[in-house]
């Protein structure tokens, strides 16, 4: 993917963020998503967690966009609920 001008590989971002505590390992996935508000892509996230406190969802989704080394404002992290199977 190329957001805001720079090589992004889904792959790598997906290991990165693979490693955070609170992340279920191998459950996660990185994608372009239009953003018409700034008229391109924007790097989205979807991590699967455990974390149900706001305060710690937070925290991950901040340690999350940092990985991006990029502007956060036009990424997004969707943190969901652990499956049940």
């Amino acid at each position: 993917m190329i957001i805001a001008g720079n090589n992004i590989y889904p792959e790598d971002l997906e290991a990165a963020i693979h490693g955070l505590a609170g992340v279920i390992p191998g459950r996660v996935v990185a994608f372009g998503e239009e953003d018409p508000q700034f008229g391109s892509e924007r790097l989205s996230v979807v991590a699967e967690t455990a974390l149900t406190e706001e305060a710690d969802r937070r925290k991950l989704r901040m340690e999350s966009l940092s990985r991006y080394g990029n502007r956060p404002h036009n990424h997004h992290v969707y943190l969901v609920p652990l499956a049940s199977w």
